[in-house]
């Protein structure tokens, strides 16, 4: 057997994550999202402040309305200090 990959990577903050065979899509966690906003006693607001992504992207976001694009994520992740695979699901 050859065995072929196709590795992609998304990059943010020097943290890589691959996927073989395809791109793998980043799902932010609500879960996860809730827990760090909690524990840094910010809400919204000044997570949008911060990150630059309006509030109503964050709150649809939390409530699963709508999967944020990576870049989004990563914007999110750099705001509340933590890594992008502390706020995405695992795959």
């Amino acid at each position: 057997y050859i065995l072929i990959e196709l590795i992609f990577y998304v990059s943010f903050k020097d943290i890589k994550i691959k996927k073989e065979d395809h791109i793998m899509a980043l799902k932010l966690s609500q879960y996860k999202m809730d827990i760090i906003c909690a524990q840094k006693c910010m809400s919204n607001k000044e997570l949008s402040k911060l990150s630059g992504v309006p509030e109503a992207t964050i709150t649809k976001a939390k409530k699963g309305t709508i999967q944020p694009r990576a870049f989004t994520i990563g914007k999110l992740a750099k705001a509340l200090g933590v890594d992008v695979l502390d706020i995405i699901e695992e795959q």
